[in-house]
């Protein structure tokens, strides 16, 4: 296992991107490790009742309500904190996807229908309740219903897994299965049964087209079903231990100790184990830890090669007269707790803890583990930056990032804040320009040349006298060394600057990557910026020779003072900033050996690494698209695949309304049975005409006639929107408009809750104006329609119109 990780000879031109190695080759324990990058899918299956959260592009919780709090939208972000927090030096690459099979069985068969019929007239609420959760349990038990869930659950996994693996040709990562309540005794059913073997209540399992590698079953009844089902082998009031064991490579049982539901399995395997407790989950600590205390709770016992019951912390509150006011809300605690998270991802970590067992059992302290990463800094030659809408594997939400690439990797960055500089000047080093000494040894002069400019950035004072020369900056280095070392890579880049072109350079004054490619040298001469920046903001600090800071004498009103400034020096050009960048990026992914899918019609891009790994972004508009179509066409490590429409069925395709399946219909205008769907998938920080920021909300739209579109709408325009549904309709059939605040409005958390509740309201508006005189106001408001004229157009027509009647 240790192969997987560590490696002493990379093979011809494979990268460390690709393998692990270690910082020292030549030692079998070495002191440091560097990981590669393991992929990971994890299907979870939610309990008994509804659970609209589990459904493919809804952003709504378990119980219909618009919003992602609770459940399985929640859980899968706390993977992607815990990810990026606890195990943030841990390269795992974990894709989670859903399956929901209540709707399945509820909706097609007309079961609720019959329900109500033969309900009496008392106790509504509690009849309710057991129609949409206990009665699950009953119909999963009879032959028919049970078949019907089996097949709906088993057709979800494999038609996932099957689209998943056409989006990442190469994936050669495992899959894992997380199953809560019942449905924990569903997956149960299907890894213990053979492809087409029939059980004793006459279902025919049809298998799995993949091999699981890990089976998750948390407040799980897999125990007492399997008693009451008459599975054990009972003779006299004694039992034979033994039951049939998942077809997984593990298996665990994942409880809380007052959870009614859940039940422990140890003892049906072996019944010595009864005395045995189960193993207490951990707490959140460092990974190596995490290892350690793992280590020693873990170990064989009974004969069992390793452990599978584990129990929740019971909380305070829990204990003494409270246990049973709690036990009910324990059943779906696991969906909110860390220590579930922190247990499951150990497991999918499984890798690394076997690279780490190689140490604990040697008595040899853990090694350092590190990502196989490379710094951004002002160096890094980037060729362009651009904003994108960033897919999350684990909670599969989209976020607006800033995305870099040069040709060996792309970056991610999260805030626009922290990367943009407010630039004070820029001075283009000209053959005549020159750095000389100032009055004493920290000083430094920077004289332009004859028709050199300084230019101010817009917002800031123009460049005033530092020593009589309006044309002169003065600065002061530190120490005398450091000002050497800045006149000299000064007037060096001055000698070299005669010529624009990378290719007129003489080859011999060119870097030795720019010989072998002069296109990229030509890239970084004029990177590209797409990223929308406030006013007096720049980020075109990259392909930097040399950066520091320096202290610049400057005005300051009637008398002239030392101010520290950032100073950028590229191949032809010199820049002053107010600040440096704050360059923590959130992800990187190299570009070695890589595939770029692009569907035009979405503006999306999807780049695949050689073992399978991908990253998922969604530019702003055309322009953009056709931008880093050009970019990746002249790396020469990255093969384009250029299609027009996503995979059937993609998890970056769901566009679902508000009612599964039911798309709204559009009839009369502009075609007879034209169809629509919306989505509103995340936000953009972008600026009006007076350089003011503001967010739009971009909203996916697919149309039966059109096809597939992107629209960015501001907040006004939804009110403006929602205003003239109110004058078309009576108040109450409009559904509420979602509310703003008036300060910090562009706080991450806020402008993600605010996109999804203009997600749903949306959706609403949608079903509203379908058939209805409201429905072309709807289509010009998504653009699937022309603007209607404005009164004073109206007008201005018609008086054209008279004229030429006279």
């Amino acid at each position: 296992m240790m192969t997987s990780l560590l490696l002493c000879i990379l093979p011809p031109g494979v990268s460390a991107d690709e393998y692990g190695s270690s910082d020292e080759d030549d030692d079998e324990y070495p002191s440091t490790i560097r990981l590669r990058t393991f992929n990971h899918l994890v299907f979870v299956i939610h309990g008994i009742g509804q659970h609209i959260d589990f459904r493919d592009g809804e952003f709504k919780s378990w119980n219909g309500e618009t919003g992602i709090e609770g459940g399985n939208h929640a859980f899968r972000d706390m993977f992607r904190s815990m990810l990026e927090t606890t195990f943030q030096d841990i390269p795992l690459a974990l894709e989670m996807q859903s399956i929901e099979w209540h709707e399945d069985l509820h909706e097609p068969t007309g079961v609720d229908n019959i329900f109500d019929l033969i309900c009496p007239e008392g106790a509504s609420a509690i009849r309710e309740f057991n129609k949409e959760t206990f009665m699950d349990v009953l119909y999963y038990l009879s032959p028919r219903y049970g078949q019907l869930i089996v097949d709906s659950v088993t057709q979800q996994l494999n038609e996932k897994y099957r689209v998943f693996m056409d989006e990442h040709p190469g994936w050669d990562g495992k899959a894992s299965i997380f199953a809560h309540s019942l449905g924990s005794m569903i997956a149960y059913d299907i890894l213990t049964h053979k492809p087409g073997e029939v059980s004793n209540s006459g279902v025919r399992f049809p298998g799995l087209d993949f091999e699981v590698d890990n089976f998750f079953g948390v407040g799980s009844p897999v125990a007492v079903m399997i008693l009451a089902r008459g599975d054990l082998n009972i003779v006299d009031g004694t039992f034979t231990p033994g039951i049939k064991i998942p077809r997984c490579r593990r298996y665990f049982n994942v409880f809380h100790p007052i959870d009614p539901i859940a039940y422990r399995v140890e003892p049906l395997i072996k019944q010595e184990m009864h005395d045995k407790d189960p193993v207490q989950l951990m707490q959140d600590q460092n990974f190596g830890q995490l290892q350690e205390a793992w280590e020693g709770m873990t170990g064989p016992v009974h004969g069992f090669q390793y452990r599978h019951d584990y129990i929740m912390r019971r909380r305070k509150r829990e204990q003494g007269m409270m246990e049973v006011a709690f036990a009910a809300a324990s059943h779906s605690s696991y969906w909110m707790s860390d220590d579930v998270v922190l247990f499951t991802i150990m497991q999918l970590c499984q890798p690394v803890v076997d690279t780490l067992h190689r140490y604990m059992s040697a008595r040899i302290p853990l090694p350092k583990l590190m990502r196989s990463i490379v710094e951004l800094t002002p160096h890094t030659k980037v060729i362009m930056s651009a904003t994108a809408l960033v897919r999350d594997r684990c909670t599969g939400l989209s976020r607006e990032q800033i995305v870099l690439i040069d040709k060996d990797r792309l970056y991610f960055l999260s805030r626009v804040g922290e990367v943009a500089c407010r630039r004070k000047w820029r001075m283009k080093l000209t053959p005549t320009a020159k750095a000389v000494y100032g009055e004493d040894s920290f000083l430094m002069k920077i004289v332009p040349g004859e028709v050199a400019a300084v230019v101010p950035d817009s917002g800031t004072t123009p460049p005033s006298s530092n020593n009589s020369s309006t044309d002169v900056h003065l600065f002061k280095a530190p120490s005398t060394p450091v000002r050497n070392a800045w006149m000299e890579v000064i007037n060096q880049t001055i000698v070299r600057a005669g010529s624009i072109l990378a290719e007129e350079l003489p080859s011999d004054n060119l870097p030795r990557f720019a010989q072998m490619m002069p296109w990229v040298c030509l890239f970084f001469r004029d990177n590209a910026n797409l990223v929308e920046l406030p006013s007096g903001k720049s980020i075109d600090y990259f392909n930097a020779v040399k950066a520091g800071f320096l202290k610049e004498k400057t005005p300051n009103g009637w008398y002239e003072s030392w101010n520290e400034r950032w100073l950028v020096l590229q191949e032809d050009h010199l820049s002053c900033y107010e600040n440096s960048p704050k360059l923590d990026f959130v992800g990187q992914f190299p570009l070695r050996k890589t595939k770029a899918f692009c569907y035009e019609r979405e503006y999306l891009i999807r780049v695949v690494a050689r073992r399978g790994t991908a990253v998922e972004m969604r530019v702003q508009n055309q322009e953009s698209f056709n931008r880093w179509l050009e970019i990746f066409e002249k790396i020469p490590t990255v093969e384009i695949i250029r299609h027009e429409d996503l995979l059937e069925n993609s998890p970056s395709s769901v566009l679902i309304m508000t009612d599964h399946n039911n798309k709204g219909s559009f009839r009369g205008a502009p075609k007879a049975g034209e169809w629509l769907q919306t989505k509103i998938e995340g936000h953009q920080i972008a600026l009006d005409d007076n350089d003011q920021e503001y967010v739009a909300f971009v909203i996916q739209v697919a149309s039966s006639t059109t096809g597939t579109s992107v629209v960015q709408r501001r907040y006004s325009e939804f009110a403006k929107l929602h205003r003239q549904l109110r004058k078309m309709f009576p108040h109450e059939q409009v559904p509420a408009l979602p509310g703003t605040r008036m300060w910090n409005k562009f706080e991450p958390n806020y402008l993600k809750q605010k996109a999804i509740a203009l997600h749903g309201y949306l959706n609403e508006v949608c079903k509203r104006c379908a058939n209805t005189r409201a429905q072309m106001l709807l289509l010009e408001f998504l653009e699937l329609a022309p603007p209607s004229p404005s009164k004073e157009e109206k007008e201005a027509s018609k008086e054209e119109k008279e004229e030429k009647v006279k």
